[in-house]
């Protein structure tokens, strides 16, 4: 089994990046108040466990794996966590009635 600490390709990455440079600056405004979401980058394993020592245990094995324990009927591949990676930490500028805008 391996850890890794972020699923994803370099392409995944690549996509996030392309998509964060598209968007207008205040979509991209830190909810902590701290700045603007800028680069999104590959955290180390060790930024991973002092964030959440749970986060992505063995998930490069979970596809496997599951046969052992299910009936897979079928299987459907979104690309990894591309949402994940471009809106954390500023989903909240996307709501409808948003004062800030």
């Amino acid at each position: 089994m391996s850890l890794r600490p972020l699923e994803g390709t370099e392409d995944h990455l690549a996509s996030v990046n392309e998509q964060l440079k598209t968007m207008l600056a205040e979509f991209k405004r830190l909810l902590n108040g701290k700045g603007s979401k800028g680069t999104v980058v590959r955290p180390t394993l060790e930024e991973m466990n002092a964030m959440d020592p749970s986060e992505a245990v063995c998930s490069a094995d979970m596809l496997k794996l599951l046969p052992e324990y299910f009936d897979v009927l079928e299987i459907y591949g979104y690309g990894g966590s591309l949402l994940h990676m471009l809106l954390e930490g500023i989903a909240g500028n996307f709501v409808e009635k948003n004062p800030a805008q």
